[in-house]
C-alpha cells in the first residue's frame, strides 16, 4: 500500500479537505469552483471538477482548490524562501528556509491582526500561506469591486462560461479580485518596510531572480496570482501531499521517500508543524482537531482597504491609470520604435528577446526601472510589455492561458510603485548608475506633481 494513499483514506483528513472546499458533508456542497491535481502546478493548467477529488486522492496526487469561489472572494498571501543557487536547499533544510522567513511571517500576522484579520495560516512546501474570505454581501467586497480595473480582454473572459464548472466569473467578482490585488500590493509595501531590518536576506515582491546583482537567497512575497485571471489560479489544500520536490528532482520517489504535507499552523509551534509536515501519522492526528475552514474577515478587509485608499500607493495607482496605452494598430509607430541602444544591456536584451526574459520578474524589474529613468510613464511601460506578450515570440501554448494586458499592467504597476515610493532601492540593481538614480528622482517628482493637482 502506498503510504500517501493510505493517509488520504483517513476520514479526518478527508473531512478537513471538504471543509477547505467550503463543504460540510459532500463534495456537491463545495463553494470552490474547481480543484487541481498532479505532481505540482506545472506549466499547463488543467482544472478538474470538484467531484474528482476522491479519485485524485486514491491516486496519491498533490491537490489544490480554486481561488474562484461561489460564496465570495478568497484572499491569499504567499511567502516563500527562494535560493537561486541551491533551489532545493529550502526543501532539505527547512530550519534555514523557515528561519529566514520568520521576521516576514511575524510581520504579516501582526499587520493583518492590526486590521482585525485572523487568517487561516498554513505551512506548505517552503513557505507560508495566509487565507481569508470576503463575503459577496459585504461592504468590503463592494469597495474592492469599486477599486478593480479590468481590461477588455478579461471583461470578455469573465463574461463567458469557464471549464470545468461551466459558470461565469462575472464582472463584479472579477473587479473585486482586481481590487484585492491592489490591496495586496499595499500589504507587500508594508511588509517590505516593516521586516527589512530584521530579515537576513533581501525581501522581494515575487520571486525576483538576480540579473546582474547578487542575491542568491530571498524571501518572496509572492502576489503574482493577482496578475492573472481568477479562473487560472489555485492554492494547495491543507493536508495535501506536497510533490513539487519530486517533480523538480529534489526528493526521491517510492514508498521509502520522505513525504511532505501542507499543515495548518493553528495550535502548533513552528517546530511541531515542520515535524508533522513529514509524518503522515502526525498529519492525520492534527486533522482530528485542527480546522481549516477559511475564515470570513469582511470587516477587517474593509479596514485594510480604507488604509490602502488613504495611502500614497493608492495615489500612485490612480496616476498609473491616468493614461491610456497605445492601441495595437499604433504599435509600429510607438512601442516598436523604442531606442533599445540607449538602454543598459540587461533591459535592452530582454526587450529584444522577450522569450523567456519577460516571463521572469527579475528582468521585468530591470525593464521597468530603466524605462522609468528614461521618462516613460508606467502605463506605457505596461503597454510596451503587452505588445511583446501579444506577439509570436515562440511562446509555448500554455502562455496563452494568461491575459497579456493584465499581466503587463500588474508587474509594471508592482515594480514601478516599489521604485517610485522608495520601498525598493534601485541601488540593488548593479547596472543602475548614479545618473539613473537621479533620473528616477525626476520620475518621483512627476508623480508628486500629479498628486498635488489631483488629490
Amino acid at each position: 500500500m502506498d503510504p500517501i494513499v493510505d493517509y488520504y483514506r483517513d476520514i479526518a483528513v478527508r473531512r478537513r479537505m471538504l471543509e477547505f472546499l467550503g463543504a460540510r458533508h459532500e463534495l456537491s456542497e463545495a463553494t470552490a469552483m474547481f480543484i487541481t491535481a498532479g505532481a505540482a502546478a506545472g506549466p499547463r493548467f488543467d482544472p478538474l471538477p470538484v467531484g474528482e477529488l476522491w479519485r485524485c486522492l486514491e491516486e496519491g496526487m498533490d491537490v489544490g482548490r480554486s481561488l474562484w469561489d461561489r460564496a465570495g472572494l478568497i484572499a491569499h498571501l504567499d511567502l516563500d524562501y527562494v535560493n537561486f543557487n541551491q533551489p532545493a536547499r529550502g526543501y532539505h533544510d527547512r530550519d534555514r528556509g523557515y528561519g529566514v522567513q520568520r521576521p516576514v511571517a511575524r510581520a504579516a500576522v501582526q499587520l493583518l491582526r492590526s486590521f482585525g484579520i485572523r487568517p487561516l495560516h498554513l505551512y506548505s512546501g517552503m513557505g507560508h500561506h495566509f487565507l481569508w474570505q470576503v463575503a459577496r454581501a459585504s461592504a468590503a467586497f463592494d469597495r474592492l469591486a469599486e477599486l478593480g480595473r479590468l481590461p477588455s480582454s478579461l471583461v470578455s473572459r469573465y463574461s463567458r462560461r469557464q471549464p470545468p464548472c461551466e459558470e461565469r466569473v462575472g464582472l463584479e467578482l472579477g473587479r473585486a479580485f482586481s481590487g484585492l490585488g491592489m490591496v495586496m500590493e499595499f500589504i507587500t509595501h508594508r511588509l517590505m518596510a516593516d521586516a527589512a531590518g530584521a530579515c537576513d536576506v533581501p525581501i522581494r515582491a515575487t520571486a525576483v531572480e538576480p540579473v546582474e546583482e547578487t542575491a542568491p537567497e530571498i524571501v518572496a512575497i509572492d502576489i503574482s496570482e493577482y496578475g492573472d485571471a481568477l479562473i487560472s489560479r489555485a492554492v494547495r489544500m491543507p493536508y495535501s501531499v506536497y510533490l513539487k520536490g519530486r517533480q523538480r528532482g529534489w526528493a526521491a520517489e517510492g514508498p521509502s521517500a520522505i513525504p511532505s504535507f501542507s499543515v495548518p499552523a493553528a495550535g502548533l509551534t513552528e517546530t511541531d508543524a515542520l515535524t508533522a509536515m513529514q509524518d503522515p501519522a502526525l498529519m492525520a492526528e492534527v486533522a482530528r482537531w485542527s480546522s481549516v475552514a477559511i475564515p470570513e474577515c469582511a470587516a477587517g478587509t474593509a479596514a485594510l482597504t480604507e488604509a490602502y485608499r488613504s495611502s500614497p500607493l493608492a495615489d500612485f495607482h490612480a496616476w498609473f491609470y491616468s493614461q491610456s496605452q497605445h492601441p495595437p494598430d499604433q504599435w509600429p509607430i510607438t512601442y516598436d520604435v523604442v531606442a533599445l541602444d540607449e538602454l543598459p544591456p540587461c533591459a535592452a536584451n530582454a526587450l529584444r528577446h522577450p522569450n523567456d526574459a519577460l516571463v521572469k520578474p527579475g528582468y521585468m524589474r530591470h525593464v521597468v526601472g530603466h524605462l522609468l529613468t528614461a521618462g516613460w510613464h508606467p502605463r506605457h511601460i505596461a503597454g510596451l510589455l503587452r505588445s511583446k506578450y501579444e506577439r509570436d515570440h515562440g511562446w509555448l501554448e500554455y502562455w496563452y492561458q494568461h491575459d497579456a494586458t493584465s499581466r503587463a499592467d500588474f508587474y509594471t504597476r508592482l515594480f514601478a510603485g516599489l521604485f517610485l515610493l522608495g520601498v525598493d532601492d534601485p541601488g540593488t540593481l548593479a547596472c543602475f548608475s548614479p545618473p539613473a538614480v537621479a533620473h528616477l528622482a525626476a520620475a518621483r517628482r512627476r508623480l508628486g506633481e500629479w498628486r498635488a493637482s489631483h488629490v
